[in-house]
């Protein structure tokens, strides 16, 4: 399972063996570290950010930072985006982004988070299509010259209102003892949700559980005092897989600083 945690500086020396082609750093860096290759010293620059390494059980797999480029809370921006050169293709990089989205939106408290990319970076830019990214209004200077050649960046933001992973579980309130969203409104005495399911499909059936064992595919649990947690039309496998794996703990310290 990837998880994220604070940068810590003895990741550096793995992160930078992560690029060791000089075209390679500066579609990552832009060149505002340095000059390829940089020290673990000039690394220490993304310190001035706030800095998140993605791991799994084999260790560090993944970098990030993210910083406020408007000096408001109201947005942040994810750089310096890179995954392990033996991960890459695997959905890595995605699932490491849409865990910085869920700090961004849930902890940090940010209405949009954006990032940039060079269009001559084109697997970058699927990767944060894959992640929900979409492009957006460039408003600063979008050409770098870089290596003799002109580089044209694109900005891609994603906002906390948007159809993304993190408003995708649905509160249904009203539900009763038996996680039942059947009832008929004149025979019980609150007002209760609408399977969207059986809304969608125009039936009347008791879809969530039977005796505390789910049936649903959109069903992600209950919450008291009386709602049902559903993600449809997102089957809960898929959106799930994503809610546990940050360990708030340590990423709270983050938030001491920020």
């Amino acid at each position: 399972m990837l998880r994220l945690r604070p940068y810590k500086d003895e990741d550096a020396p793995t992160i930078l063996s992560w690029c060791d082609k000089e075209k390679d750093f500066y579609k990552w860096t832009a060149g505002v570290m340095g000059e390829y290759p940089i020290t673990e010293k000039e690394f220490t620059f993304v310190k001035g950010a706030m800095p998140f390494t993605a791991f799994d059980e084999d260790g560090p797999v993944g970098f990030f930072t993210l910083r406020k480029p408007h000096n408001s809370d109201d947005e942040l921006r994810i750089g310096f985006v890179i995954v392990s050169s033996d991960k890459r293709g695997k959905g890595y990089g995605r699932e490491m982004l849409i865990l910085g989205q869920k700090f961004a939106f849930e902890l940090y408290g940010t209405k949009k988070v954006s990032l940039v990319v060079f269009d001559s970076n084109m697997p970058a830019y699927c990767c944060y299509k894959a992640a929900g990214f979409h492009e957006a209004a460039c408003e600063e200077d979008d050409t770098f010259k870089i290596l003799g050649e002109e580089w044209k960046r694109i900005v891609m933001e994603i906002d906390v209102n948007e159809d993304n992973i993190h408003n995708k579980v649905k509160q249904l309130s009203g539900a009763n003892m038996d996680i039942d969203l059947t009832s008929n409104q004149s025979d019980i005495n609150w007002e209760q949700t609408m399977c969207p399911w059986n809304k969608e499909e125009n039936t009347k059936e008791h879809k969530c559980a039977v005796k505390n064992t789910s049936i649903c595919k959109y069903f992600c649990g209950i919450k008291y005092l009386d709602s049902v947690l559903c993600s449809y039309p997102y089957e809960n496998l898929d959106v799930l897989k994503s809610e546990d794996n940050m360990d708030k703990t340590g990423l709270l310290e983050i938030l001491a600083n920020k």
